[in-house]
């Protein structure tokens, strides 16, 4: 189990195992590490089934080009019609928040497949309402 999930656990009340999800983006923000790097983090909330108002947290830290670039094809994966690009951290945060700020105006929801190594790694938007 991730650290992450142990931390979220007493939220959750239960540990999310690995499978197919039915989500909606519950959160998603910029933070930084104790050493100040900043961090990619979005919340997703289960929607349905045993596990519904849990969980999947995902983080991704931004100092290196490859997780900036898995930060950036999150975003995309999640179809808010915007053009998806890192030129700084305050354009990324402010993109990130208008890309929230639009999946929630139009409600929504994903399927997610959480698999292996503490890491959420295919996104598929199931439908919009």
């Amino acid at each position: 189990m991730s650290k992450l999930c142990r931390a979220l656990e007493p939220m959750n009340k239960r540990v999310v195992p690995y499978g197919f999800y039915n989500v909606k983006v519950d959160k998603m923000h910029l933070k930084e590490t104790k050493e100040g790097d900043p961090v990619f983090s979005a919340w997703f909330k289960i929607i349905e089934g045993d596990f519904a108002e849990s969980i999947i947290p995902y983080e991704k830290q931004l100092t290196h080009g490859f997780w900036i670039h898995q930060a950036c094809e999150l975003m995309r994966s999640l179809k808010s019609g915007l053009d998806i690009c890192f030129q700084d951290y305050e354009q990324f945060s402010t993109l990130m928040n208008k890309v929230f700020k639009n999946i929630c105006d139009s409600n929504i929801e994903y399927l997610l497949k959480y698999q292996g190594g503490d890491e959420i790694e295919e996104y598929e938007v199931k439908n919009a309402c």
